[in-house]
């Protein structure tokens, strides 16, 4: 459950949450995961896409780190 301030995005599978890794069977696969500070609330919408949103925050990020993992089965 999500704090009423905070909205999800879509993810890669078009869908809004967030999806655990699976890399396909047999390779490898890299995810990422970003998190920015913002010096202002957006007003975009639920759903709003990756492209998007860093369009809309572009110049307004006070902070961002990135965490990566390489994943297999």
């Amino acid at each position: 459950m999500l704090p009423n301030s905070a909205w999800q995005g879509r993810n890669d599978f078009g869908a809004l949450g967030y999806r655990a890794p699976c890399p396909p069977p047999g390779r490898s696969h890299r995810d990422a995961f970003y998190l920015s500070a913002l010096d202002q609330p957006t007003s975009l919408a639920l759903g709003v896409t990756r492209n998007r949103f860093l369009r809309a925050v572009e110049g307004h990020i006070l902070a961002s780190g990135e965490l990566a993992g390489l994943y297999s089965h």
